[in-house]
């Protein structure tokens, strides 16, 4: 009986021994990768970022980080949930429900803005010859309404003003159409103000609404939001700032982003961002035609940058708001997944956050960028 007992613990010492031989080396990687990454985020602080947060996910294991502070001025360490302003990331939610509309025969992809919106010198020119493909795309030929990234009297002077769909259009007919609608393609925040409009055209619903009854509720995205005319971030979130006149750093957060109506109106988090770019990619959002549709281009599919890597293609956005900068992109097998976001304040910070992102997605690096 004694000789039983020793045998079954030589052998149950032996299989822990082969299964910790066996475990070290995707531990040690795994340690490896938190490592690097943590670095890459200390590097975007370095570089003058207020606050860096994170959430990686890499064949199935999840690492979330973070580096700096909530806000400025008290050291209040990010645990790498808080919301921020998406900003155009939102474009990818907006061409989802485009898209899901199109599925329902509600919409066709070669219905023009005329049809849609209708024509007459308070719309957008050539409303007759644009396309919602067009849209999507960055092909219209629409003026950006705001070229310099500024509403008239400035950003701070606006922080609390409400603005309607109609009043941005009115502001890029007052800049020259880059091109013919159709001719090329060019990055235009105006393209997505136009299908936020239609979208309420279609559904007598408002973007919002629409995005949070088609994909933030069946997703579960309870850090995400759509907040319309509502100036201030609920919960915890990173404070975001611009200079003021004196030179001095303004606090941000708090502000009515309606100035960006369907371009760049979204709060979320990075978990919320990686699962819907995750449902998105693995077909649960948008038919599997229209998702190659999507994700079909150079260097812009319809509402997503398209990066093509040895890794295969990722694809994703960008996005910015006053005082935020963020980046989700994901490998279009759904395998590997990366969501950045931080509090800028030097300009410096995209750098360091080009290196890391895209090592984590792939050891070479994109040969093209897409989305702004």
């Amino acid at each position: 009986m004694r000789n039983k007992k020793i045998l079954r613990g030589l052998l149950c010492a032996a299989l822990a021994l082969a299964t910790a031989a066996t475990a070290s080396p995707a531990a040690a990687s795994a340690a490896s990768d938190d490592a690097r990454l943590q670095k890459g985020l200390d590097a975007i602080r370095a570089a003058g970022a207020v606050g860096v947060i994170a959430e990686v996910r890499l064949d199935g294991r999840v690492w979330r980080g973070s580096a700096g502070s909530v806000r400025l001025g008290r050291q209040v360490t990010p645990t790498g949930k808080e919301r921020f302003r998406a900003g155009s990331i939102v474009k990818s939610f907006v061409a989802t429900v485009v898209l899901q509309l199109v599925a329902e025969r509600r919409l066709r992809l070669d219905d023009t803005v005329g049809d849609l919106l209708g024509v007459g010198e308070d719309k957008v020119e050539r409303a007759d010859e644009i396309t919602v493909r067009q849209l999507l795309t960055h092909a219209a030929g629409v003026p950006e309404y705001l070229p310099d990234g500024q509403p008239p009297g400035g950003a701070l002077a606006n922080r609390h003003r409400t603005w309607r769909p109609e009043e941005l259009i009115a502001l890029a007919r007052r800049h020259p159409r880059p091109f013919e609608p159709g001719a090329q393609q060019a990055y235009s925040n105006t393209n997505y103000v136009l299908l936020g409009m239609i979208i309420k055209r279609v559904t007598g619903r408002d973007f919002g609404t629409e995005i949070h009854r088609r994909i933030i509720r069946p997703l579960g995205l309870k850090d995400t939001e759509v907040p319309g005319s509502r100036p201030a971030i609920k919960g915890r979130y990173l404070h975001g700032y611009l200079n003021g006149p004196d030179g001095e750093p303004v606090d941000i957060s708090t502000y009515n982003m309606t100035l960006a109506a369907g371009s760049g109106n979204l709060i979320s988090t990075d978990a919320d961002l990686n699962r819907f770019f995750h449902a998105l990619v693995t077909g649960r959002l948008v038919r599997p035609a229209l998702l190659r549709l999507m994700t079909t281009g150079t260097e812009y599919g319809m509402g997503l940058g398209l990066m093509p890597t040895s890794c295969g293609l990722a694809i994703g956005h960008t996005g910015t708001a006053y005082g935020y900068q963020t980046m989700s992109f994901h490998l279009a097998n759904g395998r590997r997944q990366a969501s950045i976001s931080y509090t800028p304040r030097t300009g410096k910070e995209l750098q360091a956050t080009n290196a890391i992102l895209w090592k984590t997605l792939c050891p070479d690096p994109p040969r093209r960028r897409g989305g702004e």
